[in-house]
């Protein structure tokens, strides 16, 4: 799970603030706005190893992004 919050949009990229499931400290994710390719992210200390939950968040930031349709958060979970 994680969740996303604090969306922002510029002529070439989104962003947003992420949390992992059970952290309380935010990383940061920013995609390009055309390809929903990842440019930056970071995870909160000792949650270095959840990069699979920053694949989940890009796609959803994406798929948020065509339309410009983003919520105050977004939590997303996955099996």
């Amino acid at each position: 799970m994680i969740k996303l919050t604090d969306f922002k949009t510029d002529k070439s990229t989104v962003s947003c603030k992420i949390y992992p499931e059970g952290s309380s400290a935010s990383g940061a994710l920013v995609i390009e706005k055309e390809s929903g390719e990842i440019s930056n992210y970071s995870l909160p200390q000792n949650y270095e190893w959840c990069t699979n939950h920053v694949d989940h968040a890009a796609r959803e930031l994406f798929r948020l992004s065509q339309d410009d349709n983003f919520p105050s958060e977004k939590t997303i979970f996955w099996y």
